[in-house]
């Protein structure tokens, strides 16, 4: 379908490039392929300050997408790969920039160009978190709008973090639905492991 704008291939395809870290498209004949760059050109925020800037985490979302793919993988081979894309993924994560579902009992001042804003003394904040592995709670976290909404509906807001900013108090649950492939679930030891491939 066109969609409601007329743009709905671009929509799909978009989404697939640039919230989904897909690289190409692959045609249907022998080694044939077209960049993403060719098809629907890549979001421009140039200009824009970056608390306007919406948050997409398409590299990081790759290799959790293609790990998801692999299951549990039982042949030489498939572990290869499946250890090939955990070290990509790990590479990625602490780069992302994830959002957090959060709740206020009172308005916040908007944020200023740089995303920062001041919170009263009195406001009590709530993050949405479920239980974790070995009697840690785990902070819910989404790599970008869709997906938080889909999951979070209306009611809450999104809080803007690192996993280095919450990986020291909780656990973190990237993606968490009911859609097993989608989404990772990091601990301390993962994330200090993360750490390290950056240097």
């Amino acid at each position: 379908s066109r969609g409601e704008d007329g743009q709905g291939i671009v929509n799909v395809l978009g989404a697939a490039f640039y919230l989904n870290g897909a690289c190409a498209l692959d045609i249907n004949g022998p080694q044939v392929g077209i960049m993403a760059e060719m098809l629907v050109p890549p979001p421009s925020f140039e200009g824009i300050p970056e608390i306007q800037i919406p948050v997409m985490n398409p590299d990081l979302m790759r290799w959790i997408l293609m790990i998801g793919q692999l299951h549990e993988p039982t042949t030489d081979d498939a572990k290869t790969i499946f250890g090939l894309y955990y070290d990509f993924l790990l590479r990625e994560l602490p780069k992302a920039k994830l959002l957090i579902p959060m709740k206020k009992d009172k308005p916040c001042p908007p944020p200023d160009e740089e995303g920062h804003t001041v919170i009263e003394k009195e406001t009590t904040l709530q993050i949405s978190t479920l239980p974790g592995k070995f009697g840690r709670s785990a902070v819910r976290m989404y790599t970008d709008w869709s997906r938080f909404r889909s999951a979070m509906g209306k009611d809450w807001d999104g809080m803007i973090q690192p996993v280095s900013g919450m990986i020291e108090t909780f656990d973190c649950a990237i993606n968490c639905t009911e859609y097993a492939g989608v989404g990772i679930y990091i601990d301390h030891d993962t994330y200090e492991r993360a750490e390290k491939k950056q240097v």
